[in-house]
C-alpha cells in the first residue's frame, strides 16, 4: 500500500506541476509574429493580387478560339475563393494561439493557398488573346538551358499531362538553369527559390468547360502565353527586361552582396561588399518584371 499511495502522490504532484507550467506558458506566451512588410517593397508591389492580398481582376475576360468567357469566369471565381481562404488562415494565424494540432493545420493551408493565389495570378496574367512568336534572344536562352523550343514544348507537354495541378518552366539562380517542374498539389512539388516563368493550370475547374480532353487544352495554351514573365511568348515591352535579367543570373540571392570579397579581407582592406547593380538586385529585378 505505502508503494501504491507514494505512486498516487507523485502522480498528482506531477499533475499539479505541469498544470502549473501550462498556466504560466500562457501567461508568458508572445504574440504570434506579425509577418508583414513595407507596402513599398515587394515583385509585385503596386498591383492588386497577391502582394495586398487582393483579388486580381481577370486581364482578359475572354480568350477567342482558346478559353470562352464562361470558362474564365469559373477559374476566376475559384481563384477568388483561395484568396478569402488565404486571408482568413493568415487572420485565424496572427489572433489567439491555437492548439499545436490546429496551428499546424493553419500553416499548411497558408502555403497551400498561397501558392494557389500566386500561381492563379501568373497563369491568368500569362495567357495571351492571340498566338504570338518568340523573340530571338528568348530562342537563345532557350537553346542554351533548354534545347530547341520544339524539345521544350514535347517535355512540358508531358509535365502538363503528367500533372495533377500544375505545369511549369521555372528558373533557379541557384543552379542557373531552367527547369521543366510538375506539381500534384498547391503545395506538392514546389522548387524552393525557383522563379515561374511559364505557369500552366492543368487542374479540372482550368479547363472542363472547354475540353473534354487536356491534352487539346495544352496544346492551345503553348500557344497562348505572353506575359513579361512568360519565357515561350513575350511582347516587346519585356524584351529588354529579359536581356537585364540575363545578365543577371549569376547574382547570389542569400545575403543581398555580390560576394566579390571574403569577410577577412574586407576587414583588411576596409572594403565594403558590392551592392548588387539595379538588375542583378532580385527585389527589382522580379519588379520590373512584373510590370
Amino acid at each position: 500500500m505505502t508503494t501504491i499511495f507514494s505512486r498516487r502522490r507523485f502522480l498528482g504532484s506531477a499533475a499539479l506541476l505541469a498544470g502549473g507550467l501550462v498556466v504560466e506558458r500562457a501567461a508568458h506566451a508572445v504574440a504570434p509574429p506579425k509577418e508583414s512588410g513595407l507596402p513599398s517593397e515587394g515583385f509585385l508591389v503596386g498591383h492588386p493580387g497577391f502582394q495586398p492580398r487582393s483579388v486580381m481582376p481577370l486581364p482578359q475576360e475572354e480568350l477567342p478560339g482558346f478559353l470562352s468567357r464562361e470558362q474564365l469566369a469559373r477559374h476566376h471565381e475559384d481563384y477568388a475563393h483561395v484568396v478569402e481562404q488565404l486571408k482568413a488562415t493568415e487572420t485565424a494565424l496572427h489572433g489567439e494561439s491555437a492548439n499545436d494540432s490546429h496551428y499546424a493545420e493553419l500553416r499548411r493551408t497558408q502555403v497551400a493557398a498561397a501558392n494557389s493565389m500566386l500561381l492563379h495570378e501568373l497563369y491568368f496574367g500569362g495567357l495571351s488573346p492571340e498566338k504570338v512568336s518568340p523573340p530571338r534572344h528568348i530562342d537563345a536562352n532557350m537553346t542554351e538551358h533548354m534545347g530547341s523550343l520544339e524539345s521544350w514544348r514535347d517535355d512540358f507537354t508531358r509535365c502538363a499531362l503528367a500533372a495533377k495541378a500544375w505545369a511549369t518552366l521555372i528558373y533557379d539562380p541557384y543552379d542557373d538553369r531552367w527547369h521543366n517542374a510538375i506539381l500534384d498539389s498547391d503545395n506538392d512539388g514546389v522548387w524552393i527559390g525557383a522563379n515561374p516563368l511559364v505557369v500552366c493550370d492543368v487542374a479540372e475547374h482550368a479547363l472542363s468547360k472547354d475540353y473534354p480532353r487536356r491534352e487539346d487544352y495544352v496544346a492551345k495554351f503553348l500557344d497562348h502565353p505572353t506575359s513579361a514573365i512568360s519565357v515561350a511568348h513575350v511582347t516587346k515591352s519585356s524584351v529588354p527586361i529579359f536581356r537585364s535579367w540575363r545578365r543577371a543570373r549569376p547574382a547570389v540571392l542569400t545575403s543581398g552582396y555580390r560576394p566579390t570579397a571574403t569577410a577577412a579581407q574586407r576587414h583588411q582592406t576596409g572594403r565594403k561588399p558590392r551592392p548588387y547593380s539595379r538588375m542583378t538586385n532580385p527585389v527589382r529585378m522580379m519588379r520590373a518584371i512584373s510590370m
